[in-house]
């Protein structure tokens, strides 16, 4: 560290950006150092496909960089020698060629390789352990390969609010957009976790149906035998033949165990691939639909505090927590805050004194 430092320190105490680059295997990193006053007081690094040329990749990175959105443009970026002078049109460019700047080109250079190798070798490693995981998971199941995984869990306090949430891994890895959210439309009288899960399937399968799209390769149930009976029971009536199985928390809420199809536990060890890969994805799906769960419960107790304002309707509400974003910001606004917030004087002076009941006029 001291070394670098000494490295990294300049003597005209310029602002600068030192940016360089390096590839392998169809990958690039650019590594970023900000220079400010002669001295690195942080550094950026990204890390991204590329298709044709590498030096067009970072060209387009660096225009991009300093052309969208409000990033400072320092009086000089240092870049490598590139044949393509565009940049040098547009952004305050230099190519240093020796001495300490050029120094400083090579220490980034050198960053971005070995950050870059270090990524491509954790990944390496992280899809090894998913083939291993999923391998075991196939011969403990007795199904194909499952390249493509869904997971669901139920989150509620009873029929208020009641959600699921869906995360989808594909070679063991999470897919993040094919994650779903689902609100659970609750009957209060025949509500239980078994039909919530029953409703949800349902949906999410008859979609795939309509739309043809590709099913997962194994449904994963956060539950024990009542939801993996509910799912199956869903599945057989929209004649879809899926495998599934169910993954079940000990009372301290970790993951405890595996059951097959029909609700019987199946032996793994705990110090395995497979287990990590399994509590990995109880964790992550209960995570998703509890935070989904508290998005809605929040909201909902927001709006039971402003219906009982006069003049504060559905559509007036939704206007008031789109504009302050959050009921702190909405309860500290002022009557003038609310008046530019589109709200009508009568019903801004209702919607503060709610909020400062002791400023009320007395009856």
């Amino acid at each position: 560290r001291l070394n670098e430092q000494q490295t990294i320190t300049l003597t005209d105490f310029a602002d600068r950006d030192v940016i360089g680059y390096a590839v392998q295997d169809g990958q690039i990193c650019i590594q970023v150092f900000y220079i400010r006053q002669g001295k690195m007081i942080a550094r950026d690094h990204f890390v991204f496909s590329y298709i044709a040329d590498p030096e067009d990749a970072f060209a387009t990175f660096v225009a991009q960089f300093y052309t969208q959105g409000n990033r400072l443009i320092p009086k000089e970026i240092l870049l490598p020698q590139m044949e393509n002078p565009i940049l040098a049109d547009v952004l305050p460019v230099r190519f240093p060629q020796r001495g300490r700047k050029r120094k400083l080109l090579d220490l980034a250079e050198q960053n971005a390789q070995t950050f870059l190798q270090d990524t491509l070798a954790l990944a390496e490693k992280t899809s090894a352990q998913s083939k291993s995981a999923l391998q075991e998971l196939s011969a403990a199941l007795r199904i194909p390969y499952p390249q493509r995984i869904e997971c669901f869990d139920i989150s509620n306090l009873g029929p208020s609010n009641a959600v699921a949430g869906l995360v989808q891994f594909i070679a063991g890895l999470p897919q993040r957009d094919g994650y779903r959210k689902f609100k659970i439309q609750t009957d209060t009288t025949t509500f239980s976790d078994t039909a919530a899960l029953y409703q949800v399937i349902e949906r999410r399968m008859s979609r795939l149906q309509k739309e043809s799209a590709p099913y997962p390769d194994l449904l994963l149930i956060d539950g024990g035998k009542g939801q993996i009976r509910a799912a199956r029971e869903a599945l057989t009536r929209l004649g879809i033949d899926l495998p599934i199985a169910g993954l079940v928390k000990n009372d301290r809420h970790q993951t405890e165990s595996l059951l097959d199809a029909s609700g019987q536990p199946v032996p793994i060890g705990k110090n395995t691939p497979l287990f990590h890969f399994l509590e990995q994805v109880q964790n992550e799906v209960h995570r998703f639909a509890v935070t989904f769960h508290r998005q809605q419960r929040n909201k909902r107790m927001t709006e039971s505090q402003l219906e009982t304002i006069p003049g504060v309707g559905p559509k007036r509400r939704q206007a008031l927590m789109i504009h302050f974003k959050t009921l702190d910001r909405l309860r500290a606004a002022e009557v003038d805050d609310l008046i530019a917030a589109g709200i009508p004087h009568v019903t801004a002076r209702n919607i503060y004194l709610h909020f400062h009941p002791d400023l009320r006029p007395k009856e």
